[in-house]
């Protein structure tokens, strides 16, 4: 490939689906008086497994699918809800202008301007989540802002494409292969590698004692397990099962119990 073909094939926008993006929870869902009776549901199902790891995995598992369900009837039209909400309010204003509104327009006035401004405050709110910012500035939501930001991650942890042997590759699959092929062969190289222990014997490592290396395999309590999780930031997820801590914070009462 010459050099204007691997310019173009670098600079070309070209959509590659990677499979199914994975799941997250928004910290706006958790504020929804609904989504307690959601999440409730999703983990009373019945699930396999006897131990308690697996059976916390599944649980969360079929939360994953009830506030999937959930969000798609509660949020999949927010853009739409939200410019119908914008449109009737600014045209009960225009008509404002021209005349006195009757107690009913009044109404439909207030409650289009609530609409608009509370669907206006959730999107903010989960584009904020989206591009990983804080905002200081309360009920400051530049969408604009959000969307470049969310933009600007993706494109810089998106893999477009690939030199495999010398040829531009883009398909999915080729380049999973050829990554997972890489590691592989780097982490073999790395278990083969003898370490020369004698090298090591000089070194003064700080010790610890036989008590406080018998403290290492003491169970956690459940006040330690809580008083981690509460001193977490909401946002931050322990794992990449999309669960963050304003999630476990919020539900810990559900879970603690029904995993002893």
């Amino acid at each position: 490939m010459n050099f204007y073909g691997k310019l173009e094939a670098i600079l070309r926008d070209k959509q590659i689906d990677f499979g199914p993006k994975p799941f997250k929870i928004f910290n706006v869902w958790l504020e929804n008086k609904e989504v307690e009776k959601v999440i409730i549901q999703g983990w009373n199902k019945q699930v396999n497994g006897s131990r308690l790891d697996c059976k916390f995995r599944n649980k969360l598992k079929n939360i994953k699918e009830s506030l999937r369900e959930w969000s798609r009837h509660q949020y999949g039209t927010l853009d739409i809800e939200l410019e119908n909400a914008k449109n009737k309010a600014c045209a009960l204003e225009k008509k404002a202008e021209e005349c006195n509104l009757s107690e009913n327009e009044h109404e439909e006035w207030k409650k289009a301007r609530e609409d608009w401004f509370q669907k206006e405050k959730e999107k903010g709110e989960m584009l904020k989540q989206k591009a990983r910012l804080k905002w200081a500035i309360e009920r400051d939501e530049n969408s604009k802002f959000f969307h470049s930001s969310i933009k600007r991650r993706n494109n810089r942890g998106n893999i477009r494409g690939l030199f495999i042997d010398g040829v531009w590759q883009e398909n999915p699959n080729a380049i999973k292969d050829e990554i997972f092929g890489y590691y592989k062969k780097v982490f073999e190289q790395t278990q083969n590698t003898e370490v020369n222990v004698d090298s090591l014997r000089d070194l003064n490592f700080n010790k610890l004692t036989e008590a406080e290396a018998a403290t290492l395999e003491v169970e956690f309590s459940e006040g330690e397990i809580w008083e981690a999780i509460k001193n977490c930031e909401d946002s931050k997820a322990p794992g990449p099962d999309g669960f963050n801590m304003k999630f476990f914070k919020k539900f810990w009462w559900l879970i603690k119990d029904d995993l002893k």
